[in-house]
């Protein structure tokens, strides 16, 4: 059988055939450029998203880290100013105890004469209410346990005061002061202000322990 295409139907089909042709261009269009690449707006606007994300992580990842180091800075000069403070109030307690030698300016107190046990308790009580940071008695350093006993001394008794030499001499020689109180009775005082003099250490008692 032999099939005739009309002049007609040749039209259509190439009307038919340009369209179909004219949809391909165009969606192939959209796929791919005039050289021929892939489209690289899109892919550039990926690239650069990803590299944002990754540049807001690595500078909040910079921002936490330079917040731990300054915490661990902080923690660390609180922990040094803690130690400092222990190590100060450590000295103090050693000197107060007189466990430890200690040097200053301060005063030297001679007394001669017939002292009695009470006006030699009054004499250290009234060098203790002016202010001082350590006594000693013959040489014998006092803590604040020490018994103030005169069978632990003879005469002369020489007092050494390390401690504001200045307070210390105006403060004891006022008039009605403990100086002259013990003058009235008969007893030589002489003050000497020291610029630089050193206590050393009271002799710890030795302990002994009994075996069972």
């Amino acid at each position: 059988m032999n099939y005739f295409i009309r002049k007609k139907d040749w039209l259509i089909l190439g009307f038919a055939a340009l369209i179909l042709g004219l949809a391909m261009a165009m969606h192939y269009s959209s796929l791919v450029r005039p050289n021929g690449t892939p489209s690289d707006d899109q892919t550039l606007a990926v690239e650069i998203e990803k590299m944002v994300k990754v540049n807001t992580d690595l500078k909040n990842q910079v921002s936490l880290m330079s917040k731990n180091n300054q915490n661990y800075k902080d923690s660390l000069n609180d922990q040094n100013l803690l130690d400092a403070q222990i190590q100060s109030e450590l000295r103090d307690l050693k000197i107060i105890n007189a466990v430890s030698a200690i040097n200053g300016s301060g005063v030297e107190i001679v007394l001669k004469g017939r002292v009695l046990e009470a006006q030699l308790i009054d004499l250290i009580n009234a060098i203790k209410n002016i202010g001082c940071d350590a006594i000693s008695i013959n040489g014998q350093r006092l803590s604040l346990f020490s018994p103030i006993d005169l069978n632990r001394y003879s005469e002369p008794y020489n007092i050494e005061v390390v401690g504001n030499n200045s307070l210390l001499t105006s403060a004891l020689s006022r008039k009605g002061g403990i100086v002259e109180q013990l003058q009235i009775r008969s007893i030589d005082v002489n003050i000497l202000s020291r610029e630089n003099m050193e206590l050393s250490a009271s002799v710890l008692p030795q302990l002994n322990y009994l075996d069972n």
